[in-house]
């Protein structure tokens, strides 16, 4: 083998390889993530959201390091961080697993890390909506 990773099946190996790839790469990133979680469980939680951590590792990068070099997190990631967690911390079941639906979908063509969808329609209508909940 030449060094790369094979092509997949299914959207979920696509999503794995991409996953290895960031985990190597980020390596401070599984540190934080271990860092946040054991509090979670040193303060007594059993369940909490992977979506949690993930953010409070954002906001951490983001104001409490005072540093310019930014992490894009992939939510597609979760999942295998949290899956990570509980085989290094057996004794911590903090994160309820689910079911992969990828698993069940075909990989796509081109692997795509970020899908642009475009700006917001009918952002001033939603505002005027909210203003008056005010």
């Amino acid at each position: 083998m030449d060094g790369q990773l094979p092509l997949f099946d299914s959207r979920a190996e696509q999503i794995f390889r991409r996953f290895v790839e960031f985990h190597t790469a980020n390596p401070a990133v599984w540190k934080l993530f271990q860092r946040f979680a054991l509090q979670l469980a040193a303060a007594g939680r059993t369940r909490y959201s992977v979506d949690a951590v993930f953010h409070r590792i954002r906001w951490h990068v983001d104001i409490e390091t005072n540093t310019s070099e930014a992490v894009k997190l992939n939510d597609h990631y979760t999942a295998y961080y949290a899956r990570m967690f509980m085989v290094k911390y057996p004794q911590h079941q903090l994160f309820e697993l689910r079911k992969r639906t990828s698993a069940q979908r075909p990989a796509y063509e081109h692997d795509i890390a970020v899908i642009d969808v475009g700006p917001a329609i009918n952002e001033s209508i939603l505002r005027e909506q909210l203003r008056r909940l005010m």
